[in-house]
């Protein structure tokens, strides 16, 4: 070992252990909410390894472009910003901030 540290930027890191619990309320699992999440964050975590290229991320997630559109309008109808997301200003998602009705 050389004594270097590589660091994963935070963009690429999954969402955080804390930001998967916040979908349990009240001690009990939201599995709606849970589910969601999930779906969100492979969705940005795909889009950001293709550099935001629908088409392909379409293609890697096994749907449709027009699925991915079409789940791209949920998570902002739900008040994510996505462009903003995949740009690092934001780079973790929260249950906590989205509303998963």
């Amino acid at each position: 070992m050389n004594g270097t540290t590589t660091v994963m930027p935070i963009e690429h890191q999954p969402l955080s252990v804390d930001a998967v619990s916040e979908v349990v309320t009240n001690n009990r699992p939201n599995l709606q909410k849970s589910r969601k999440l999930a779906e969100f964050n492979t969705i940005i975590e795909t889009l950001r390894r293709f550099n935001g290229h629908r088409s392909k991320t379409a293609e890697e997630l096994g749907v449709s472009t027009r699925a991915l559109r079409y789940k791209l309008q949920t998570m902002r109808e739900q008040g994510m910003d996505v462009e903003q997301i995949l740009t690092n200003q934001s780079a973790e998602l929260s249950a906590n901030n989205y509303n998963f009705s």
